[in-house]
């Protein structure tokens, strides 16, 4: 079918593209990935539900998806910046960038890494050194 597809005059191959799903179509090549993403699921995020938003987020550290983790940090890098502190397994973090920044060393993903520490040293004047402190609760009877 491939070989069929292949002989086809070059002038045929928009007409094509415009009856199969975008969504499909995302997964050929950059250029139509990046249309699909910024339509599709950057504008129907919700920026401002953060704890929904979070599994999103650690899904791709985890898999290590640059290219979605890139487009996702362009949009929101200032968001994330100035929010005050973040709760995560009893662990404090003084903004989400430096969250998903230990995301991406305790799942080993130096190229999300690189991307944040970049943005982090370009953009934004937080002091690198805070301390990440941990909660122990006890329960006493």
């Amino acid at each position: 079918m491939l070989d069929e597809l292949i002989k086809l005059p070059k002038e045929l191959y928009p007409i094509i593209l415009d009856f199969i799903p975008r969504s499909i179509t995302a997964k050929l090549n950059k250029t139509y990935f990046l249309l699909y993403y910024q339509e599709n699921i950057i504008n129907k995020l919700d920026f401002n539900n953060y704890k929904k938003l979070d599994t999103y987020i650690r899904n791709l550290v985890r898999s290590g998806s640059v290219l979605p983790f890139s487009l996702l940090l362009e949009s929101c890098w200032s968001k994330w910046g100035k929010m005050k502190t973040w709760t995560w397994k009893n662990l404090k973090f003084p903004c989400y960038l430096i969250y998903v920044q230990h995301l991406s060393i305790k799942y080993n993903q130096t190229n999300i890494r690189n991307l944040i520490d970049e943005k982090l040293k370009n953009h934004l004047s937080i002091n690198k050194y805070k301390k990440i402190r941990r909660k122990n609760i006890l329960w006493s009877n």
